[in-house]
């Protein structure tokens, strides 16, 4: 089952720790040892946020200085500034401020000197806790959103209550498998659920993302993608997704640059959905790319790069 993130940002923590780009660079190093001090590689960092400076631009994560004046930043489901990273706490996590004490990702480069990192983009989450089982529980009523029935009824998968962090910066969307909004008042107890967010100090899960295998959407347009990757070798980009409408294009924008990547045709996909598929050339793989429906909705995933 997939999670689907309204907003779903550049997740570096799936993909290799620290590489080396460059060839003339890797190749200058056989026999001497080192790199040359003009030529900066590639990093990626995945552990905890440690301090974050906002006059600066600048945030400590596992001891390294990491720049990031000029990176694009997300958590799971929401762009973020720098402001954002350490300000008020989240509930379940006591008086610690923001995403401090939560896992960082960064991604950018590196020079040979001073260790410090300049960011490209930067990931933030609390924590990152998932359940995948049953519905338990649910007496949510549908009140004007998804979030308010989450927060005012229960709703619990494996005897777990969830609830949503009702913060901007970590915003709530409940969805079926392939990516259109569910009213969560009629997913049905012994269904099956994934959920994800973070484990409260309090013993419920806050979720940003909830998939659902039953329940009726809201009727509402809207675009999934379900399958995002690009192989770094040669530039190929794939993107696949639905949509409700089973006409119309789609253009698929890198997310960080808003860069057009391409546009394709919603074919006809089962009963009244449908479904669609880019493949485009590119000189470089984008990080997290953005699917616009000319339906008016849209959907953020992030890249699977080879």
């Amino acid at each position: 089952m997939k999670v689907t993130d309204e907003f779903q940002v550049p997740e570096a923590d799936k993909r290799t720790f620290l590489k080396l780009l460059g060839g003339s660079a890797a190749v200058g190093a056989v026999g001497t040892g080192t790199v040359s001090a003009q030529e900066a590689i590639d990093a990626e960092l995945e552990g905890p946020l440690e301090g974050v400076d906002e006059a600066a631009g600048t945030i400590d994560v596992m001891g390294i200085a990491v720049d990031v004046s000029d990176a694009s930043m997300s958590s799971p489901t929401a762009d973020l500034m720098i402001g954002d990273l350490a300000g008020d706490p989240f509930p379940g996590r006591g008086s610690t401020p923001g995403f401090l004490g939560g896992t960082a990702a960064p991604v950018g480069t590196t020079m040979d000197t001073g260790g410090v990192v300049t960011a490209d983009t930067l990931f933030v989450e609390p924590a990152e806790n998932v359940i995948v089982g049953a519905v338990t529980e649910n007496t949510t009523e549908t009140n004007g959103s998804n979030e308010d029935a989450i927060n005012e009824g229960t709703f619990a998968v494996q005897d777990t209550v969830i609830r949503t962090a009702q913060d901007p910066r970590l915003p709530f969307s409940a969805v079926v498998e392939a990516g259109f909004t569910v009213d969560v008042s009629t997913v049905p107890e012994g269904s099956l659920a994934e959920v994800e967010g973070y484990y409260g100090d309090d013993g419920v899960l806050y979720a940003h993302t909830l998939v659902v295998e039953e329940g009726e959407t809201d009727g509402q347009p809207s675009t999934s993608i379900t399958r995002a990757e690009c192989d770094d070798d040669d530039g190929e980009l794939e993107v696949r997704g639905e949509s409700s409408t089973p006409d119309g294009s789609i253009s698929v924008y890198d997310h960080n640059t808003d860069e057009l990547l391409g546009t394709t045709a919603i074919e006809q996909g089962d009963g009244s959905t449908g479904e669609f598929r880019l493949r485009a050339n590119v000189e470089e793989c984008p990080t997290v790319v953005r699917a616009e429906n000319s339906n008016g909705s849209r959907d953020v995933s992030d890249v699977e790069v080879d």
